[in-house]
């Protein structure tokens, strides 16, 4: 949901809205791996995985842009983001009906503020230059293929800020669309999956 007005003779333009979301998203595979290799040496590799991941958000927001002169403009904008989301799991071998990950639920909850603003001049009708900042955030999760009870831990949101400056031309009558950028982004916690071997000599999934 969102309202727009112009304000301050069309020089101020705003924008303020909200954003609701609920998502339930399940997952269920079977891992058919050399069966019957349980019935001759008693080892099962067969699976079956499951995970339901229920995620709640919701947010309110604003951004304006406003006119300080006929060639130069501010612009901006503010979100507060409200996240919840439940995660239920359990991992199960086919043949010998062994639980090696038992039915566990967790949860995280998230608030997060995030926002924009630049500085934009137009020089021309033909040409606008402008430098800008902002600031974001990936939401945080589980680990949905867990090959032990202890990888199952929640892992956290990760965050970047941003910094960009631009120029956008209309050129030669309109023949020629010119848009150019340089950026630079930042990043804090970043989530990346990794492998690893755990203590008894098998792989170790991790976020």
């Amino acid at each position: 949901i969102q309202v727009s007005r112009d304000l301050l003779n069309d020089r101020l333009q705003l924008m303020v809205g909200t954003f609701l979301m609920d998502e339930d998203v399940q997952w269920n595979q079977f891992g058919d791996f050399a069966r019957g290799l349980f019935a001759l040496t008693g080892t099962d590799l067969t699976v079956n995985q499951f995970w339901d991941i229920d995620t709640t958000t919701a947010a309110a927001f604003v951004n304006l842009s406003l006119d300080l002169t006929d060639h130069l403009s501010v612009f901006g904008g503010f979100r507060w983001t409200e996240e919840r989301k439940d995660f239920t799991t359990r991992h199960r071998r086919l043949e010998s009906g062994e639980v090696f990950i038992p039915y566990t639920d967790l949860e995280t909850d998230l608030s997060e503020p995030s926002y924009s603003a630049g500085i934009r001049y137009r020089w021309n009708d033909s040409v606008m230059t402008y430098v800008s900042t902002g600031s974001g955030f990936r939401s945080g999760g589980f680990n949905g293929r867990p090959l032990a009870p202890d990888e199952l831990l929640p892992y956290g949101p990760e965050f970047s800020d941003s910094y960009e400056a631009g120029l956008k031309a209309t050129l030669f009558d309109h023949r020629l669309q010119l848009n150019t950028a340089v950026f630079w982004n930042e990043y804090d916690d970043i989530q990346l999956t990794g492998v690893a071997a755990n203590d008894t000599g098998g792989l170790r999934i991790f976020v």
